[in-house]
C-alpha cells in the first residue's frame, strides 16, 4: 500500500468495494509559553491590581510573575473571567515570595479557559514591588484514547504484477 493508504480498497464477500475510513489520532499538543496581549498595572492605597487580557481561548496551566525585585513576601488573589466583568475567584491569600534563593511567582490555573486574569496583591504590610509582566503557560492536548481493537484474521494473501490482494477477516457478519 502507498503511504497515504490511497490505494488500498475493502471488498465484501461478493467482491463488491466497501467504504471504509481510517482515522488517525491527532498527534499530542505540547504545552507553550508565552507573554500576555496585555499587562497592566494599578496602585491603590493598600493593593498593586496585576489585570492581563491573554488573547488566548485555550486552555491555560499557570501564569508566572516577573518583578525586578530582589525580595518580596505577599499574600494575593487570583480571579479569572471569560470576559473581563464577571470574575472566579481560584486562590485567596495566595504567598508569593523571593527570598534567600527561592521564589513562588507562580499560580497554577487547572486548564481553565480565561480571556483576562486579575491578581490583587496585598501591599498593607509592606511597600509595593513593581511587576513587569507575566507568562502564560498554555496547556496541551493529548492524543485521543485509543479504541478497542479488535481482531483482524489474514485468510488469504495474492501477489499480482504492481498489486498485492489480502483477504481479511475482520471478525463482521
Amino acid at each position: 500500500a502507498r503511504p497515504g493508504l490511497e490505494d488500498l480498497r475493502l471488498l465484501d464477500p461478493a467482491g463488491h468495494e466497501v467504504p471504509f475510513v481510517f482515522t488517525f489520532p491527532a498527534p499530542a499538543v505540547a504545552p507553550t509559553t508565552r507573554a500576555a496581549a496585555n499587562f497592566r498595572v494599578t496602585l491603590t492605597d493598600s493593593t498593586t491590581v496585576l489585570l492581563l487580557e491573554t488573547g488566548t481561548a485555550t486552555p491555560l496551566d499557570s501564569i508566572v510573575l516577573a518583578t525586578p525585585a530582589p525580595a518580596l513576601l505577599k499574600a494575593a488573589r487570583l480571579e479569572i473571567s471569560r470576559d473581563g466583568e464577571r470574575w472566579e475567584t481560584l486562590a485567596d491569600r495566595a504567598a508569593l515570595f523571593r527570598q534567600f534563593g527561592a521564589e513562588h511567582l507562580r499560580f497554577d490555573l487547572s486548564r481553565h479557559i480565561a480571556s483576562h486574569v486579575r491578581v490583587t496583591i496585598d501591599d498593607s504590610r509592606s511597600r509595593p514591588v513593581p511587576f513587569t509582566g507575566a507568562t502564560l503557560q498554555l496547556a496541551g492536548s493529548s492524543p485521543p484514547e485509543v479504541t478497542a481493537p479488535f481482531a483482524v484474521r489474514l485468510v488469504r494473501r495474492e501477489e499480482f504484477a504492481g498489486e498485492s490482494v489480502l483477504t481479511l477477516d475482520l471478525g463482521g457478519a
